[in-house]
């Protein structure tokens, strides 16, 4: 059982992702580490251990007073999505290794009609976020989970800014096409939605910063 102040550690370190991921904070914003304290109601140790995770992960670069949200750079950008295309081949390669697809496809399918119905830039990244998750939940591999978790959030904060910009029309034929070339039992077509998806995506991102 984890220790209470580890538990800490990893409750405020995945608090923090996700509240980047949503774009709460902004690039270049300062996290002071005595406000993180008292939002926390946590010891200065815990928030140190989590910044320090949180730059690991590139998220942020630390700072004396705490920690600022890292800045998007157009190579940074490049490398997110290069890294982030080079996990999803490999679950791709397990998914198509599957001898029965039947309930990931269904799964992809609720998700999908739910995206339809999203009505909010929150509810596109929330479904977006979602349809990621489960086709990398789908290929098993904890291997893959453990090293997606931190690039992956980093490409959500990405793909979730172009959301913001009402650009979830584009999204939602991406997927389509994925879900299609899986449900084909094609790889060759999947893996080239994929990357048409990605590659339309990064011009998308760099024509905004």
């Amino acid at each position: 059982m984890k220790s209470k102040q580890r538990q800490n550690v990893d409750d405020i370190y995945e608090d923090l992702v996700e509240k980047m991921v949503n774009l709460s904070y902004s690039p270049g914003e300062i996290l002071s580490s005595e406000d993180l304290q008292k939002t926390y109601d946590a010891l200065p140790e815990s928030i140190s251990e989590a910044l320090a995770r949180l730059n690991r992960g590139g998220f942020v670069e630390l700072t004396k007073e705490g920690a600022s949200i890292s800045t998007w750079e157009a190579r940074d950008i490049e490398e997110i999505q290069e890294l982030s295309l080079a996990l999803d081949r490999l679950v791709l390669e397990d998914i198509f290794e599957m001898e029965d697809r039947s309930i990931l496809l269904k799964e992809l399918g609720i998700i999908r009609d739910r995206f339809v119905k999203a009505d909010s830039p929150d509810d596109y990244a929330r479904w977006a976020e979602q349809f990621s998750k489960t086709l990398y939940r789908s290929s098993g591999s904890r291997r893959l989970l453990h090293m997606a978790s931190s690039i992956k959030a980093q490409q959500a904060m990405l793909r979730n800014y172009l959301l913001q910009q009402n650009e979830f029309a584009p999204q939602l034929e991406e997927h389509e096409r994925i879900v299609s070339g899986i449900a084909q039992d094609n790889y060759d077509l999947t893996l080239q939605a994929l990357e048409t998806a990605y590659e339309r995506k990064t011009r998308a991102i760099l024509a905004l910063i």
